[in-house]
Protein backbone atom coordinates (compact mmCIF):
# COMPACT_ATOMS: atom_id res chain seq x y z
CA UNK A 1 0.00 0.00 0.00
CA UNK A 2 3.11 2.48 0.69
CA UNK A 3 4.67 1.81 -2.68
CA UNK A 4 1.14 3.14 -4.30
CA UNK A 5 1.38 6.36 -2.48
CA UNK A 6 5.08 6.73 -3.49
CA UNK A 7 4.30 5.78 -6.91
CA UNK A 8 1.09 8.66 -6.87
CA UNK A 9 3.17 10.99 -5.47
CA UNK A 10 5.76 11.06 -7.62
CA UNK A 11 3.96 11.40 -11.22
CA UNK A 12 3.51 14.55 -12.46
CA UNK A 13 -0.25 16.35 -13.21
CA UNK A 14 -0.98 17.99 -15.82
CA UNK A 15 -1.54 20.98 -13.89
CA UNK A 16 1.84 21.09 -12.59
CA UNK A 17 3.51 20.48 -16.53
CA UNK A 18 1.18 23.17 -17.85
CA UNK A 19 2.07 25.34 -14.79
CA UNK A 20 6.12 24.29 -16.03
CA UNK A 21 5.64 25.82 -19.53
CA UNK A 22 3.87 28.95 -18.32
CA UNK A 23 6.89 29.85 -16.47
CA UNK A 24 9.06 28.61 -19.30
CA UNK A 25 7.36 30.55 -21.69
CA UNK A 26 7.46 33.61 -19.35
CA UNK A 27 11.12 33.59 -17.91
CA UNK A 28 11.65 33.26 -22.18
CA UNK A 29 9.51 36.35 -22.41
CA UNK A 30 11.58 38.55 -19.54
CA UNK A 31 15.07 37.35 -21.45
CA UNK A 32 13.42 38.46 -24.34
CA UNK A 33 12.03 42.47 -23.52
CA UNK A 34 14.13 42.93 -20.27
CA UNK A 35 16.82 41.28 -20.94
CA UNK A 36 18.02 41.68 -24.52
CA UNK A 37 15.97 45.28 -25.34
CA UNK A 38 16.08 46.35 -22.34
CA UNK A 39 20.00 46.38 -22.21
CA UNK A 40 20.06 47.15 -25.78
CA UNK A 41 18.51 50.00 -25.62
CA UNK A 42 20.62 51.18 -22.59
CA UNK A 43 23.70 50.27 -24.49
CA UNK A 44 22.15 52.09 -27.76
CA UNK A 45 21.97 55.27 -25.08
CA UNK A 46 18.23 55.11 -25.18
CA UNK A 47 15.69 55.36 -22.28
CA UNK A 48 12.67 53.14 -21.40
CA UNK A 49 9.38 54.74 -20.92
CA UNK A 50 6.81 51.70 -21.45
CA UNK A 51 7.24 47.98 -21.08
CA UNK A 52 5.10 45.63 -22.16
CA UNK A 53 4.69 41.72 -22.12
CA UNK A 54 5.37 42.22 -26.49
CA UNK A 55 7.14 45.55 -26.29
CA UNK A 56 9.80 48.10 -25.27
CA UNK A 57 8.86 51.50 -25.86
CA UNK A 58 11.05 54.51 -25.90
CA UNK A 59 10.19 57.77 -26.48
CA UNK A 60 12.76 59.28 -28.80
CA UNK A 61 14.67 57.67 -32.33
CA UNK A 62 17.93 56.11 -31.71
CA UNK A 63 20.85 57.71 -33.96
CA UNK A 64 21.22 55.62 -37.02
CA UNK A 65 23.51 52.91 -35.85
CA UNK A 66 22.64 52.49 -32.82
CA UNK A 67 18.98 51.15 -32.99
CA UNK A 68 20.35 47.98 -34.96
CA UNK A 69 21.48 47.16 -31.62
CA UNK A 70 18.30 47.92 -29.82
CA UNK A 71 16.80 45.38 -32.43
CA UNK A 72 19.69 42.63 -32.13
CA UNK A 73 19.09 42.47 -28.55
CA UNK A 74 16.13 40.67 -28.22
CA UNK A 75 16.98 37.63 -30.22
CA UNK A 76 20.61 37.55 -28.09
CA UNK A 77 18.77 37.74 -25.33
CA UNK A 78 16.96 34.89 -26.20
CA UNK A 79 20.00 32.56 -27.37
CA UNK A 80 22.05 33.89 -24.24
CA UNK A 81 18.78 32.26 -22.41
CA UNK A 82 18.36 29.04 -24.62
CA UNK A 83 22.31 28.39 -24.29
CA UNK A 84 21.56 29.09 -20.29
CA UNK A 85 18.56 26.62 -19.88
CA UNK A 86 20.30 24.01 -22.12
CA UNK A 87 24.13 24.25 -19.57
CA UNK A 88 21.99 24.06 -16.87
CA UNK A 89 19.90 21.58 -18.09
CA UNK A 90 22.93 19.04 -18.25
CA UNK A 91 24.23 20.05 -14.43
CA UNK A 92 21.55 19.11 -13.07
CA UNK A 93 21.07 15.47 -12.11
CA UNK A 94 18.49 13.27 -12.96
CA UNK A 95 16.90 13.42 -10.06
CA UNK A 96 15.23 16.78 -10.81
CA UNK A 97 12.79 16.05 -13.90
CA UNK A 98 10.52 19.13 -12.95
CA UNK A 99 13.70 21.51 -13.07
CA UNK A 100 14.90 20.13 -16.05
CA UNK A 101 11.61 20.17 -18.28
CA UNK A 102 11.38 24.14 -16.77
CA UNK A 103 14.54 24.64 -19.07
CA UNK A 104 13.83 22.47 -21.87
CA UNK A 105 10.80 24.29 -22.33
CA UNK A 106 12.61 27.51 -21.37
CA UNK A 107 15.45 26.66 -24.19
CA UNK A 108 13.00 25.50 -26.84
CA UNK A 109 10.51 28.48 -26.19
CA UNK A 110 13.73 30.71 -26.77
CA UNK A 111 14.75 28.95 -29.55
CA UNK A 112 11.33 29.14 -31.67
Amino acid sequence: MAASKIDARSKDSLVTVAALGALAFIATDVAHEVVGHGLGLLLAGGRAFILTTTRLIYPTQLPAPFWRIFDLAGPIGNLSWAALCLGLQRLIPGAAPRWRLFLWAGAMFALF
